[in-house]
Formats: C-alpha cells, sequence, structure tokens
C-alpha cells in the first residue's frame, strides 16, 4: 500500500521577478481555446527555478493581454495584417509582475503573472562631462589698452 504525504502549494510572493518564457502551450475549456503561459524565475532567492503563469485567450486584437504582452515583450507595435509568432519570445527573459490570487473555497491563494515587459538593456556608464575647449580669442578681452 503506498504511503502519502500532503503538501501545500506556497505560492510565489507578489512582486517584480525576472522570468524566462518556457513554452506557450494551447490547452481548452469550457469557454474555448486559450494559452497558458509559463515562465521559470531566473532571480536568484527562494524563487529561483519556480514556473509561475497566466492564461492567455487566442484573441490578438488592441486591447487584448496577448498583443500588449507581445509588444511590450518586443518593445514596438505589431501592426495591423502582421503575422506574429510567439515561438520568438520563447527562451528570452523578462520582466514580470507577479501576483497572488484571493484565496479560493478551500483557503488555498495561486500565483499569477500579471504583466510583462522587456528587460530593457543596462545603460553603460555615462560618458563624463568634458570641458568645452576654451576660446583663444575670450581673453583678449582682458587685456589692458596702451
Amino acid at each position: 500500500m503506498p504511503i502519502y504525504t500532503p503538501t501545500d502549494y506556497e505560492p510565489v510572493s507578489p512582486g517584480l521577478y525576472t522570468g524566462r518564457l518556457e513554452k506557450i502551450e494551447e490547452a481548452e475549456s469550457q469557454h474555448g481555446v486559450y494559452y497558458p503561459w509559463v515562465f521559470v524565475i531566473e532571480d536568484e532567492g527562494e524563487f529561483k527555478g519556480r514556473r509561475v503563469r497566466a492564461n492567455v485567450s487566442d484573441k490578438f486584437g488592441p486591447q487584448s493581454k496577448a498583443r500588449r504582452w507581445c509588444e511590450q515583450m518586443i518593445g514596438r507595435p505589431i501592426r495591423k495584417g502582421e503575422q506574429f509568432d510567439t515561438d520568438v519570445l520563447l527562451g528570452k527573459c523578462y520582466h514580470i509582475m507577479v501576483s497572488n490570487t484571493p484565496e479560493d473555497e478551500h483557503g488555498r491563494v495561486y500565483d499569477n503573472v500579471e504583466n510583462v515587459h522587456r528587460v530593457r538593456p543596462k545603460e553603460g556608464p555615462k560618458p563624463e562631462k568634458t570641458e568645452e575647449p576654451k576660446d583663444p580669442e575670450e581673453d583678449l578681452d582682458e587685456i589692458p589698452p596702451w
């Protein structure tokens, strides 16, 4: 006979994380087709390696989650009629905002990806301000008259 030890799900704390988009799968519910987007947290700490998800509809209109996220992830608008393959997003890291759901009827709380943005490239060191070369004729005004 098997012996079971119950476990409990500990959600990822709400906050901003760096997440690698691991996969986008097709799934179906009573409402139709949707796509679970799965991110793996890359930040050091207790949540490194944890998977967090968001369910995204198959709609791709201007106000849809999928369209907003894709545009934010690539850093540009997607034009009407343009075909966009989400495979180009896979394996890359993004800033993800994680929230927690309200407790369900069993008292469980789950994590959920609320928003996704591209990771902005780190700016290199700013160049030091150089002094403008002095105009050699500027000092001529200070010569005393003879």
